[in-house]
């Protein structure tokens, strides 16, 4: 309910493992009332942006201040870092070209 007065997205259904979904079902079991927040990641790395916005979630739910930039700068770093290897592994492949015919037609 106070997720959802925030404007925060409520995963209606799914599986939560690991250490927080232990938690949530210890909570569960002992009638305390629980809710775990998650940032969307797309890799299996740490995610500062992902982190930033968990952060700020936290912040309005219970009206801190916690300064987030430090962490979108670091974002900006780690993208800035991985947008510089694309495009030098861009300029380093080779393109191929066939030079049998293909197995299958």
């Amino acid at each position: 309910k106070r997720l959802g007065k925030l404007d925060i997205p409520i995963l209606p259904f799914g599986n939560i493992n690991g250490i927080s979904g232990t938690l949530l079902t210890r909570c569960a079991i002992e009638n305390i009332p629980a809710s775990c927040l998650f940032g969307e990641i797309l890799t299996p790395y740490p995610d500062p942006r992902a982190a930033a916005e968990v952060v700020e979630v936290l912040n309005k739910m219970l009206g801190l201040e916690v300064d987030t930039e430090p962490l979108l700068e670091e974002a900006q770093a780690i993208e800035s870092r991985l947008k510089k290897l694309a495009e030098k592994v861009h300029k380093t492949e080779t393109p191929t070209t066939p030079t049998e015919t293909p197995i299958y037609m």
